[in-house]
């Protein structure tokens, strides 16, 4: 009821950084991933045994850096902080975000009448190698209905066609540039 479809609860959260400590990913994104600072809105009762237990205030960590710990930079799409990125800095950093959260760290638009914040969101990557990488995450809106599946039009023209500022989100073309070479 509080926590909707988010990861939340303690023991799942605390399993699944064990999982991510073992497999140790360059990049994770996140999807529906509960946000801390909605626990001020969350009565004490329900807070047992979730993320709202240890911070009722909804002031440590996000649940993305409980899950990786440290070494990562987290950003978020803009109006949505269930839906976040993450980028281990040995590979690189998000270009304009410099802390370890940046809640609205990724550029993104809302589509008018397809839910609220950005559901599309990207980040540029620079790569410790000097390279650069353009990472996606999309969270389309669901459904079956003409006017849901036309939100995830225009969703999917975000990345390609224009985010809603006159340009995509992304050049698929240019969206990965290898590192620089060393010339003899």
């Amino acid at each position: 009821e509080w926590y909707g479809n988010g990861l939340a609860w303690l023991p799942m959260i605390e399993e699944t950084a064990r999982w991510f400590a073992e497999v140790d990913p360059d990049l994770v994104v996140f999807q529906e991933i509960f946000w801390p600072g909605e626990c001020p809105g969350i009565p004490a009762g329900a807070h047992a045994g979730f993320v709202c237990e240890g911070d009722p205030e909804g002031v440590g960590p996000s649940v993305v850096q409980m899950l990786l710990g440290a070494g990562y930079q987290v950003a978020c799409h803009p109006g949505k902080p269930d839906k976040c990125a993450a980028v281990h800095r040995r590979f690189g950093t998000f270009r304009g975000c410099d802390e370890d959260l940046c809640l609205e760290g990724l550029r993104g638009l809302e589509v008018e009448g397809c839910g609220r914040g950005a559901r599309v969101a990207a980040g540029t990557i620079d790569r410790s190698d000097g390279g650069t990488l353009t990472l996606v995450n999309y969270h389309g809106t669901s459904g079956f209905s003409a006017d849901e599946q036309a939100c995830r039009v225009a969703q999917i023209d975000q990345v390609f066609v224009d985010a809603g500022d006159g340009a995509p989100l992304i050049d698929p073309a240019s969206s990965v540039s290898e590192a620089p070479t060393a010339s003899a």
